[in-house]
């Protein structure tokens, strides 16, 4: 497998501005099988297995209700931010990412 990138600053005199990225056998397996994780959903999820409304999760994280509002709609999240939530509970991350599966 063969992956093709650019840059994104102009190379230096005489440099390549694009290059090629080779994989072994192996590495197509891992690329094939990764799904991006939907964090608001997970976060949809996270609450109501665990009982929390969003005044609730954002009293205990420290931010305003209308912000995990905004969590629940986004598909991405700060690490930290789903390291907070998931230490409420004592949830790991890798778990937080399964419940939108």
């Amino acid at each position: 497998m063969t992956f093709l990138f650019s840059l994104k600053k102009p190379p230096a005199k005489g440099g390549k501005t694009t290059g090629e990225v080779k994989l072994s056998p192996h590495a197509s397996i891992i690329t094939q099988d990764l799904d991006m994780t939907n964090a608001g959903k997970c976060l949809k999820v996270f609450q109501v297995m665990y009982g929390y409304s969003n005044r609730e999760l954002a009293e205990k994280i420290g931010c305003h209700a209308t912000q995990v509002v905004r969590w629940r709609l986004q598909e991405n999240m700060k690490l930290h931010t789903i390291q907070e939530i998931c230490a409420i509970v004592d949830l790991s991350l890798d778990e937080f990412c399964r419940l939108g599966k």
